[in-house]
């Protein structure tokens, strides 16, 4: 008469779902942020001076959205590309518009001079929102560090965390058939 083979059932760690659920939550949030910050509407730009200051400080960001059917107005902040490298973004307050020549000029709130005119062609989008500090955080993840602190170590600690739960539960249960086995071959 066979008994029912014994199962294994691992000791609960304490917190141990707490720990995977924050871990679960910190990867959602780290890629809707980055979801946020691919859409093709709406823009999140790290400010990399403070020629903007005090209103936008060097390390925050900004949600930029596009001008749309809004004309480009003065006084408002837009960011945009710079005429000499199209891969840098300038966020600066509109001084004026031309509408004749299609020719805006901005100026840096703590800069003394303006910028050179530039085609409204280049304007990425008005400022809608500055958010305090985003802009570290956004050029972390944009560094190798970043991108190992926030993505690669916690889907390692994860993957660890789920491979010591599983063999903690088939081991003992493998180790109970397998002696079976050698018991049966001896006798």
């Amino acid at each position: 008469m066979d008994a029912e083979p014994y199962r294994y059932q691992p000791v609960q760690q304490p917190y141990r779902r707490v720990r995977l659920l924050c871990l679960w939550l910190l990867v959602i949030v780290a890629a809707g942020l980055l979801w946020l910050w691919q859409m093709p509407e709406i823009q999140v730009l790290s400010v990399q001076s403070g020629s903007m200051a005090p209103l936008i400080n060097k390390g925050d960001a900004v949600v930029v959205e596009p001008v749309g059917a809004n004309p480009v107005q003065v006084n408002d902040v837009i960011s945009y590309h710079s005429p000499q490298d199209p891969k840098v973004v300038i966020t600066h307050r509109v001084q004026s518009v031309d509408r004749q020549t299609g020719l805006v000029t901005t100026k840096g709130d703590a800069n003394t001079t303006a910028d050179p005119p530039f085609a409204a062609s280049l304007v990425v989008g008005r400022v809608q929102q500055r958010v305090i500090g985003a802009g570290r955080v956004i050029d972390l993840l944009h560094s190798t560090f970043g991108l190992v602190a926030a993505i690669y170590i916690p889907a390692l600690v994860i993957v660890t965390m789920e491979f010591r739960t599983l063999t903690a539960y088939f081991r003992p249960t493998y180790r109970h058939i397998r002696a079976r086995q050698v018991k049966n071959i001896s006798s």
